[in-house]
């Protein structure tokens, strides 16, 4: 069932879709590397209390914050361009693999198997738990000189992490699946 079936003569929506999709992957992806970059500084914050604190106030915010987030736009870009042009269903695309429709194949399970299972899914469920098991031993060190601001921003921060590791526990079986149904 897609938007094709419901309105098959809109070019628009026809347009559209493949360019939604595109950014929803992106954004996907975004999403769960901004997750691991505020558990890393928060990890930074915990364990190294007065060099993040000097690293604050040498730099500021704002730079802390863009030198996670312009890595965290562009590394998501570049993961998902062999998603991207496959939604593109663009004619250099087609006609570089025309002949080679195997080694097509051979790439999309290759790019599946690295994007998105282990980007979006294994590797950031490892790091996280490693990050928040760093935390859980930090706070539990530094409890007596934190204040309560410190120690409510900890627990929304591991509410946060531990929400997402279970929710992507299904999308890890999922992707796991389609990865091994796939013919060879």
């Amino acid at each position: 069932f897609s938007v094709n079936t419901l309105f098959p003569n809109n070019p628009f929506l026809s347009t559209l879709v493949p360019v939604s999709d595109g950014l929803c992957h992106v954004a996907v992806t975004v999403s769960v590397f901004l997750t691991i970059a505020i558990t890393v500084e928060r990890s930074y914050a915990v364990c190294s209390p007065f060099t993040y604190q000097t690293r604050v106030v040498e730099r500021g915010h704002w730079w802390i914050l863009s030198s996670y987030i312009m890595p965290v736009m562009l590394i998501a870009i570049m993961l998902n361009i062999p998603k991207l042009l496959n939604l593109a269903k663009m004619d250099f695309v087609k006609n570089i693999f025309r002949h080679q429709r195997g080694n097509y194949i051979k790439f999309g399970i290759i790019s599946q198997l690295f994007h998105p299972l282990s980007t979006t899914c294994l590797l950031p469920i490892i790091v996280l738990c490693f990050l928040n098991y760093r935390i859980f031993i930090g706070s539990k060190r530094t409890i007596s000189t934190s204040t309560n601001n410190d120690i409510s921003m900890a627990k929304i921060m591991m509410t946060i992490v531990t929400v997402f590791i279970l929710l992507s526990i299904p999308k890890v079986i999922l992707a796991l699946f389609e990865v091994s149904t796939i013919p060879d």
